[in-house]
């Protein structure tokens, strides 16, 4: 035994010693040499893509917000990208870096305004969790790359990202071909259908946003059982983010048939919006037009119950009449919808602008459209005659410097937007205060004659916003004695501007006593969520600091006398035809009458 030991022992290192030869000789180069020819080999496909790459890009660790359409394209340390959530005209560069960390890393090393949408702690629209937004990625794992597919693996959110070449250099194009697919494929609500058997699709949205992402439900023999389905649009349907099993059937790729649901080839998996009803519902405009509205006389073909707006036409370009009745219909309600001869007037609108009259039939059942749309293009009129030069002055683009802020004690300069409201009486201000929705609201102000100033007073309701919070614009003021600052609640002038020579003017704060005897002046008027009973601070938009409001008085240089929509840096955007659906602001029904021969 003692023998047979020490033989085995003898033994023992040279087993060990091929079993590490044999394992030392299993790859031809050292990790190193491996780890760099695969950077080497993700860099050349990557930019090897002639036309760049369609990127299914999954932010958040669960897939929670759905799928979205983004463009790559890398050169020389460089990479372009375009994202559907933007104009698809819209490009932004920056430089990207490849790594190594227990494999090739794909790295954005600048900040690319596309990229930080979905990265951003603070989703710039307000989306996902206020510290971590909507938690996509700018680091990646290179899982494959092959001139045919490149895998990546987000480091932060843990989702697949799919890169598949694009095969035309019109990116313009092919982007907007998928925002227009995405736009006529949402639906207000789904239901799923499994070889016949129906089940329950839950949808989540926040605001307006509506995730892509449903939750299918089905009961079974132990309970309900949930399947979640993130997806994304593709430009002939939806693709599910992984291959779903419902009933023995395994479905990924969905078409769009028959324009209300998504199937797979044999219709064994349907994912289905509500089925359109259909009306033979027409509609005639009479029109009428002044400088600041438009009068629409409807008249109807049935009494079928129908809608009709106004929008501007910036507004509504670019956009099928799919995605515009989805988008109106996502904020319509019973009481909104008509029947019958309608006259309703639009107010407040741009002069000497173009707009277009838009309506439809709509199902009240499901408020969807049930019609073609209507349209009719119409520009209103130029400024009255009896409009002065003196309320005129005012019109235009202006720069407006405040002296001080409360905090940084900085100078800060912002531009507003003053357009006409009503003849000789009032304006309209865009742009005002250091928010991050200072350019996406007006406010109005009065115009005295007699002093040819304009005063700003507090102003609530001017939106309700996503969270159910009332958009105000509230004043602040600086204690005279002890010089600290707060809000103030006034019914009275906050601001006044008056002129300070050609093109110029000052804004002061009113002054008065607080109920204890002490003095105050008015040192800025800003938005401000107000929810419950309480006021909350709305996000600083770049370059200004959060909190660190304004401090009068102000000076006002006129940059032009431009006023119209894109002074006014008016975007064509989903939320705001939403929003302008939601509010209905300035509209006014004159009456209803009966349809003739009923």
């Amino acid at each position: 035994m003692k023998k047979l030991a020490i033989l085995l022992l003898g033994v023992l290192p040279l087993v060990m010693s091929s079993c590490l030869k044999e394992e030392n000789d299993y790859f031809d180069k050292s990790a190193s040499d491996r780890l760099e020819e695969a950077v080497a080999k993700a860099i050349s496909v990557l930019e090897g893509a002639e036309h760049g790459w369609a990127v299914k890009y999954y932010p958040n660790p669960t897939q929670a917000f759905g799928g979205f359409n983004l463009f790559f394209k890398f050169a020389d340390g460089q990479v372009t990208v375009c994202s559907e959530i933007a104009s698809a005209t819209k490009t932004v560069t920056s430089l990207y870096s490849m790594g190594q960390e227990a494999g090739a890393t794909l790295t954005f090393d600048t900040k690319n305004e596309l990229i930080n949408y979905f990265v951003h702690p603070r989703n710039p629209d307000g989306y996902g969790s206020n510290y971590k937004g909507l938690e996509g990625d700018y680091l990646w794992t290179v899982l494959s790359a092959e001139p045919e597919k490149v895998l990546l693996r987000g480091v932060k959110s843990g989702s697949l990202y799919t890169l598949t070449p694009l095969q035309t250099d019109d990116w313009t194009s092919e982007m907007q071909a998928y925002k227009n697919a995405a736009g006529n494929m949402k639906f207000p609500s789904y239901v799923c259908v499994v070889k016949g058997d129906s089940l329950e699709c839950i949808t989540t949205s926040e605001g307006k946003f509506l995730y892509r992402n449903l939750t299918i439900r089905q009961e079974t023999d132990k309970g309900i059982k949930s399947y979640a389905a993130p997806f994304i649009y593709t430009k002939t349907g939806i693709e599910l983010y992984e291959p779903l099993t419902i009933n023995g059937v395994t479905a990924q790729q969905l078409e769009l048939k028959e324009d209300y649901y998504f199937a797979n080839e044999d219709d064994s998996f349907i994912i289905s919006g509500p089925k359109p009803a259909v009306s033979e519902n027409t509609l005639d405009y009479e029109l009428t037009t002044t400088f600041n509205s438009v009068k629409v006389k409807a008249t109807p073909s049935n009494s079928d119950k129908y809608y009709v707006t106004v929008l501007p036409a910036w507004e509504a370009e670019g956009y099928t009449d799919k995605e515009l009745q989805t988008m109106i219909c996502a904020g319509l309600t019973s009481a909104k919808l008509y029947s019958g001869v309608k006259t309703v007037t639009f107010s407040y609108l741009y002069d000497e602008a173009e707009y277009v009259v838009l309506g439809f039939g709509v199902d009240p059942n499901y408020m969807s459209a049930s019609t073609k749309i209507f349209r009719q293009s119409v520009t209103t009129a130029k400024l009255p005659d009896a409009m002065t030069d003196a309320y005129k002055a005012w019109l235009g683009t202006w720069t407006v410097t405040s002296a001080s802020s409360e905090k940084s004690k900085t100078s800060y300069s912002f531009d507003i937007v003053i357009r006409p409201r009503t003849q000789n009486g009032t304006y309209f201000i865009r742009g005002w205060g250091y928010t991050s929705l200072k350019d996406d609201y007006e406010f109005y102000v009065s115009y005295t004659s007699s002093t040819k100033s304009f005063k700003i007073y507090k102003r609530t309701g001017i939106a309700t916003l996503d969270d159910g919070g009332s958009l105000q614009l509230l004043p602040r003021y600086q204690h005279h004695t002890t010089g600290a600052y707060g809000l103030l609640n006034t019914s009275g002038v906050c601001l006044e501007a008056k002129p300070d020579g050609d093109g110029k003017g000052v804004v002061t704060g009113a002054e008065g006593k607080l109920t204890s005897g002490d003095g105050y002046t008015i040192t800025s008027v800003d938005f401000w969520n107000v929810k419950n009973g309480s006021n909350y601070y709305l996000t600083a938009m770049d370059p200004y600091t959060y909190q660190d409001f304004f401090v009068g008085p102000y000076t006002m240089v006129r940059k032009s006398t431009d006023y119209k929509p894109s002074a006014a840096k008016s975007q064509r955007n989903t939320s705001g035809i939403l929003q302008k659906e939601a509010q209905r602001p300035f509209v006014t029904n004159d009456h209803t009458t009966s349809q003739s021969g009923e």
